[in-house]
């Protein structure tokens, strides 16, 4: 049975990114919008890690993460942030975060930090597992998810965060 994974990530786009990511390395992913749904989702199933954003509405993702820790602290968490320095600037997100996962997120990096953190079997490289899908379906595929929330084409970004190499 494969790892599960909560994902809490109040931008859409950021939150389907990364639960592509997931499921492609063989996790089983949940998702949540902002901290009091994880917290829900925390509650009602049982994760292996969780990938919480820094910056959630009315909860930041250190605050969140602080309460899972209370709730289970057998899960592992690992900060989602575009802004590294201000997660990390805390001098206790250390204790909490078992790794940062710099926005935009490259599918490499995440794959390495998983597989570190919750690996799914022993792998020759944090990458491995990534799956080379039909590259024109995958950009099809993003360019609709973009359209679907008015930011027009996706390919400078997908290229941008390496998920043109996938």
């Amino acid at each position: 049975m494969a790892p599960s994974i909560l994902i809490v990530d109040d931008d859409p786009m950021s939150r389907d990114i990364i639960r592509v990511i997931c499921e492609r390395l063989g996790y089983a992913v949940d998702v949540a919008e902002d901290g009091f749904a994880g917290l829900t989702r925390l509650r009602d199933g049982r994760y292996r890690a969780a990938l919480v954003d820094y910056h959630l509405p009315e909860m930041d993702g250190y605050a969140l993460a602080r309460l899972m820790h209370d709730l289970d602290g057998d899960l592992r968490l690992i900060g989602v942030t575009a802004d590294r320095h201000g997660l990390s600037a805390r001098c206790v997100s250390n204790a909490l975060f078992e790794a940062i996962v710099a926005k935009p997120v490259s599918p490499e990096a995440l794959a390495g930090v998983l597989a570190a953190v919750v690996p799914t079997r022993k792998e020759t490289s944090p990458g491995a597992r990534l799956r080379k899908p039909d590259t024109q379906r995958a950009r099809e595929m993003a360019e609709l998810l973009w359209r679907k929330h008015g930011l027009g084409v996706a390919t400078d970004y997908l290229s941008a965060i390496g998920m043109d190499a996938i």
